[in-house]
Parts: structure tokens; sequence; C-alpha cells
């Protein structure tokens, strides 16, 4: 309660009000162990804040206002501090990075990322998963479908989610040998991207450069382009390379 701006005594005398009703102020002292020298003024601040119901009588008892009223209340108080202080901080802020490039080490660090970025994306999402990432984020990728997300990309090592616009990959063994590891790319509203190869020393790359979120979308959309091709003209390439099929991606 001291998180949401009560005294010790003000939470301890509302905590034994609840716990026990109605009280005088001689038995809310003792029952809530705020000093009786403190406990009318202690009761008086409650009362400021709405939280306390005085009953007529000699001597006077008292009533908490229901804890459901007070969580409420405090949601409300907070909700609305929050949206305005938002606002404010949104007509002060000044990125002074411009359009930054940010290394993200760790693979909690980069689930944890592109978790939020799923959270914050408006409009479109890209993505390039193995199924051992796409397992971390699935729960939030389904809600940004949900919400009306556009989400599109390539899956490898697992069968195509029932959602979205997905294509299987098909030459995982290839990509891998390719990449020495597994390839991420999450790519939000054409704004913002997370790429680089899982648990690489050098981290995974998180930026607003336009540059690099562009190739990292178009890397995705040619990976589609493979998909597509070997979808519906697979036999045909087969016919014309043979066991080196394969390395048509190189």
């Amino acid at each position: 309660m001291a998180k949401f701006g009560f005294s010790t005594y003000e939470a301890k005398a509302y905590i034994g009000l609840v716990r026990k009703n109605p009280v005088t102020g001689y038995e809310l002292a003792k029952n809530s162990g705020v000093p009786t020298a403190k406990i009318y003024e202690t009761i008086e601040k409650l009362k400021e804040r709405n939280l306390v119901i005085t009953l007529a009588g000699d001597p006077l008892k008292y009533l908490p206002v229901s804890p459901e009223k007070l969580f409420r209340g405090l949601r409300n108080e907070y909700d609305a501090s929050l949206e305005k202080l938002t606002e404010s901080f949104q007509e002060l802020f000044s990125n002074q990075y411009g359009e930054y490039i940010f290394n993200i080490n760790g693979y909690q660090a980069v689930i944890q990322k592109a978790n939020e970025l799923i959270r914050e994306s408006n409009c479109e999402l890209v993505v390039f998963l193995w199924d051992e990432e796409y397992r971390q984020i699935e729960s939030e990728l389904i809600k940004a479908y949900g919400r009306g997300i556009k989400i599109y990309g390539v899956i490898c090592g697992r069968k195509c989610p029932d959602f979205g616009d997905f294509y299987h990959h098909g030459f995982e063994a290839q990509v891998l040998e390719e990449h020495r590891g597994r390839v991420m790319v999450i790519v939000t509203d054409e704004a913002t991207a997370l790429l680089g190869v899982i648990e690489h020393p050098s981290g995974m790359a998180w930026t607003t450069n336009y540059g690099l979120v562009k190739i990292a979308k178009e890397y995705v959309k040619h990976e589609i382009y493979q998909s597509k091709i070997m979808k519906f003209y697979g036999k045909k390439f087969a016919e014309d390379f043979g066991f080196k099929l394969e390395r048509l991606r190189f």
C-alpha cells in the first residue's frame, strides 16, 4: 500500500478496519497497531481519501470503504495520471539517437524484446522464425493477429501456424550451414527490426535504421518468394538442377 501513497499508519488503520468493523477509534488503535495518540489523525487522513465512513453515536464508530472500491479508485487515478504523463512526455521527448542500432545479448533478452515489439506493433509484422523461437513468442503473435495486425513470414522446422500468412521454408539444413545458426527476423510496421543469428556472440540487432529495416523485410520476402516457387515449380527445378538444387540459394 505504501507504493500507492499510503503511510504506514494509514495502511495499518485501513487493514485493521477491513479485518474488524465497525469499531471505535480506541478499538482500531488496539487492533491495528497504530499508536492511540496517532489514530484519530490517521482516521482523518483516511476520511480525506474517502476510505472511511463515520457512524453517528457516542462514541463514534468507523467503517471502511470496501477494498473493491478502493482498488477501483486507485486504478482509475493511476490510469489517468499515466495517460496524462504519457501525453506530456510525448510532447517533450526528443529522440537523441535518431535512427538507432542497438545490440541485444542473451537469449531471454532477445525473446523479451521480440515480445515487446510484437505488443507494440500497429499494423504489420513480417517474421522469419525457427520453431524454437516461434514457441517463445507464439502467444504474443496470436494476440497481435487478434488485434487485426497483418502477419506474414517464413517458418523453419515446424508446420505453419493456422493464422496469419506463413510459409514453410523447406531448406533448414542449408540455412543453418549458410548462417551458422538460426536466423531470426522481426519487422514491425516497416519502422523497427530485430534481426540476427540466435545466440551468436555478436548478439541481435534492434534498429530503426531505414536501410536495415528495409533489407530485413526484403530478406523475408525473398524467402517467401523461394518458398512459393518451390511449392509450384519444385519438380521442374529438381529436373534442371538435380541434387544441387538446394545450392540455387547460393
